[in-house]
Parts: structure tokens; sequence; C-alpha cells
């Protein structure tokens, strides 16, 4: 066998590799804000794109959950009070598809921030929500 067969062969077997591993990345769901800094009482714009092969569902209590990062790296979640309902599926989205929601940032600390969204997979709307994987948006700055 020449060489040039043998480079081509390997290159082949690393490309096939490299599918392998990247194609779980790409069936993953995603958050991400609109900008990367706001100023307290700004809007936020916050996208959801579900490339699972199932649906997702959120809380209907806690939807989202902002976290800061405190001065030693570790992350905090706010404080939220008590839900008054009781907690069940609501506000799914379908696989290959996406959703938008804008939050207010009116109560919020200044400091690097992400938004954690729990959520359940396939799960029945109006169900009791039992919180499976968790997602992270990417950071921000709020000023």
């Amino acid at each position: 066998m020449n060489i040039y067969i043998k480079v081509l062969m390997g290159v082949a077997v690393v490309g096939f590799f490299v599918v392998l591993w990247l194609l779980p990345m790409s069936r993953s769901a995603q958050v991400t804000t609109d900008r990367p800094d706001y100023s307290i009482g700004d809007p936020l714009e916050v996208s959801i794109v579900n490339k699972l092969d199932k649906s997702i569902c959120f809380s209907s209590c806690y939807p989202f959950l902002l976290e800061r990062q405190d001065s030693d790296g570790k992350w905090l979640e706010y404080s939220y009070g008590e839900c008054e309902s009781s907690d069940v599926v609501s506000g799914c989205v379908l696989a290959g598809e996406s959703k938008k929601f804008q939050l207010s940032l009116d109560e919020t600390e200044i400091g690097q921030t992400r938004i954690k969204i729990n959520y359940c997979a396939d799960c029945v709307a109006g169900q009791p929500f039992s919180a499976g994987p968790t997602l992270y948006s990417n950071t921000f700055i709020i000023k």
C-alpha cells in the first residue's frame, strides 16, 4: 500500500471518530441570552433551543432560576419565595423547536450571573413536576 492510501485511510478514520464525538453534542438543549451584559431593570431575552429527540418541559413554580457567582467562583442561587400553587409540568418545548421569553432584572444583584433551568423530558403537562437534568445559560454580567 502506498503512503497516499495510508494517509487517506487515516484521515477517514479520524474523521469518523470526530463525527461520532460531535453527534451527541448536537443532540442537546441550549439556553442563551441576547446580550453579554445588562443593567438592573433591563429586559433579558432568553432563547431555549431543543435539539433533543424528545420534548422538554419546565416547572410551573420555578421555570428558571438565577445564579450569581461569588468571589470564590461558587454559583449561588438567588433566594426565591415559596411557591403558592402546585408545582406542575408546564411550558414545554417540543423536540427540534425553540422558545423565547423575556425576564425582568428588577430584583437582581450586580455581578457574573447565569440562568439555571431544571426540566423534565417527555413529561405530561399538568402532572406534578419532577426535575430531571439541568440547563445553564451562558454567563452574563449585571452592572
